[in-house]
């Protein structure tokens, strides 16, 4: 494997509640676009898009339609990368953001990374999420 390449582990949380290990793998030097491969069980999609969240969100509408969803900041309620992450950095990076607050750099989070505040959710909940707080007042911290 190449310095290039890249595999970040993630677990898959199905409706009942159980956890399956899972790998995400993906090229940097495929720039401009965003392939990007989910290695689960004996199962692989690969999406390809303009950038690695929205790469990810396509896998994650293929995991819905088995009740799948995975356990990273890419795929939690209340994350979302910025215009500049999507254009500058292939949106590795996500905020995590609170209703309300504006987020700032410290909020960054790699999209592969999971922590204690993950809600995985649909691709359809964190979109109206982001909508929600496009929308609202938002005070500094």
């Amino acid at each position: 494997m190449t310095d290039s390449i890249h595999e970040e582990s993630v677990l898959l949380r199905r409706k009942d509640g159980h956890e399956c290990p899972a790998t995400f793998v993906w090229d940097e030097d495929e720039f401009p676009l965003c392939t990007l491969t989910l290695r689960y069980a004996e199962h692989e999609i690969v999406a390809v898009e303009d950038d690695y969240f929205e790469a990810m969100r396509t896998i994650r509408k293929q995991l819905a339609l088995d009740g799948i969803v995975p356990v990273c900041y890419g795929a939690s309620r209340n994350c979302f990368p910025s215009g500049m992450s999507r254009e500058m950095g292939q949106a590795i990076l996500v905020y995590r953001m609170t209703m309300g607050i504006q987020a700032k750099t410290e909020d960054l989070v790699s999209i592969f990374n999971s922590g204690t505040d993950v809600d995985p959710v649909t691709v359809e909940e964190q979109s109206a999420f982001f909508d929600e707080w496009l929308v609202g007042p938002r005070r500094a911290r």
